[in-house]
């Protein structure tokens, strides 16, 4: 064989050549040491959390589904869209507002604060960590039912080392059902995401809020197609400004003036309670033509005793001061004492102020003067003269009335 000669070379070799492993990393076996690399959780609400329920109310609005979950004291679910809440309630405008921009600047250790993401492990947590999902809601409503987020478990807490990796967190959590609410909610209450909350009112006084701040005609008809009545009026205002909501507070008020003649004490003692001073006002000249016997039990421990006493002393003076106008003697003019009619039409008078001092109303103008019966006297027979100072005493006695307060 010549020494020059080269060795024959398989064309068709069997058994490849590894690859390198700066142009194959995944094909290389990882060392022993390195530890499963695990992304950090995306910063704050960029991902909704995993839910597989069934919602009660979950409106469609520009082609999008809710994002913030609400479940009311009934166990109604509300899937609800995080937009509308941000732009028309100061309350989820703080928490969904502001709480991104300190959240994205959060790194170290800070970073355990963050909130579980369902798709990625369970990072171990300090013993004494609080999420700040936690503390905005504490620091809007000052809340007590909040709690910290649960620690990690170990077997041995004393003797773990801060250089020792945990095993359990390379494998994935499994996906948490939804928290029960607590069982006295005074307060929105996030359970265990952000987007998920336990709120104080019912399904019905929740949906007729929800169709005052979303976009006009689209949950309902008209605004006031859910607000029935003032007890439901009621609780959508306390709703209101519990979520600080200024467009729901001012419809539902006006709402409330709907029922000024057919219910006027209600009214009243809501628009007391609520401090709504032009409509308390309003509503209470018509609550003084009602009498303190049919004033219901409801509204009289919610106008309080305030208010209360204003109503009763606007409807005790006017008695009072009615029957002061009644007591005033009938006009008089030099031809009286040689008029042998003045003594009847005189005595005719006495006795109608005395009937109708007898059954006199707060809200009456003393117009009932104009309804005596003047027959009795007999055709033909009334003094000219006596009769218009008849007139001339009604003129003066509804006049008088006239002047008296009316409202509170």
């Amino acid at each position: 064989m010549d020494p020059n000669e080269k060795p024959p070379v398989d064309e068709y070799p069997t058994s490849p050549p590894p690859p390198h492993d700066s142009l194959f990393p995944f094909l290389s076996s990882p060392s022993p040491s390195a530890s499963l690399a695990v992304p950090p959780p995306p910063p704050a609400y960029s991902a909704l959390p995993y839910r597989d329920i069934e919602f009660d109310f979950a409106p469609i609005l520009n082609g999008k589904v809710g994002d913030v979950e609400l479940e009311t004291t009934d166990g109604k679910r509300f899937l609800v869209h995080r937009s509308v809440l941000e732009s028309e309630t100061v309350f989820f405008h703080i928490y969904y507002g502001f709480v991104p921009a300190w959240r994205l600047n959060v790194t170290g250790a800070a970073a355990a604060n963050l909130p579980p993401n369902p798709h990625l492990p369970n990072p171990v947590q300090p013993q004494n960590a609080l999420g700040l999902s936690n503390l905005i809601p504490q620091i809007i409503t000052s809340l007590r039912h909040i709690t910290a987020p649960p620690a990690a478990q170990t077997d041995n807490p004393t003797s773990v080392s801060p250089h020792t990796t945990s095993s359990p967190a390379t494998e994935p959590a499994p996906i948490r059902a939804p928290s029960p609410p607590p069982k006295q909610v005074s307060a929105p209450t996030p359970t265990h995401s952000p987007y998920t909350w336990s709120v104080p009112e019912t399904s019905s006084t929740l949906l007729a809020f929800l169709s005052l701040i979303y976009p006009s005609g689209f949950l309902t008809p008209t605004r006031q197609t859910l607000l029935t009545s003032p007890e439901i009026v009621g609780r959508v205002i306390r709703a209101a400004m519990g979520y600080q909501s200024a467009k729901a507070l001012t419809l539902s008020r006006d709402r409330l003036s709907a029922w000024v003649h057919e219910r006027p004490v209600d009214v009243y003692a809501m628009a007391s309670f609520f401090k709504f001073s032009d409509l308390a006002i309003l509503a209470s000249g018509h609550a003084m033509k009602v009498p303190q016997t049919e004033w219901s039990e409801e509204a009289v421990k919610m106008m309080g005793r305030t208010a209360g006493a204003r109503l009763r002393f606007l409807q005790e003076k006017r008695v009072a001061v009615l029957k002061q106008i009644l007591e005033g003697g009938m006009e008089v003019d030099e031809h009286t004492p040689l008029c042998a009619m003045q003594v009847s039409m005189e005595g005719m008078w006495a006795e109608r102020c005395a009937a109708l001092a007898r059954d006199i109303r707060p809200e009456s103008g003393l117009g009932e003067l104009l309804e005596t019966d003047l027959t009795a006297m007999g055709q033909g027979q009334a003094c000219g003269q006596c009769l218009l100072l008849f007139g001339r005493s009604v003129r003066r006695s509804m006049l008088a009335a006239q002047e008296l307060p009316s409202t509170i």
